[in-house]
């Protein structure tokens, strides 16, 4: 099955590169290969990073974007090193 944002069950159909990496990820991979965690986590560096190029660079903003509050972006940034 080819990923594609036309599959998502909503009618966006503009995605960026990594979450078509992220979706083709899924495709490819085998039932043991298949991590929630994994994939969850590679979507909220995806988001977080497109929330900050848009709001260029202002957390604040950022985690208003995200819908979660500034001290939980800061906590999600130092996580994944961003």
């Amino acid at each position: 099955m080819e990923s594609s944002c036309t599959q998502l069950p909503y009618s966006k159909t503009c995605c960026s590169p990594e979450l078509h990496r992220v979706l083709d990820s899924i495709d490819s991979s085998d039932d043991d290969g298949l991590s929630i965690v994994t994939l969850v986590e590679q979507l909220e560096i995806i988001l977080i990073r497109t929330a900050l190029e848009r709001t260029r660079g202002s957390k604040g903003n950022a985690a208003g974007l995200l819908g979660i509050t500034r001290q939980r972006l800061h906590k999600k940034i130092k996580r994944y090193e961003l």
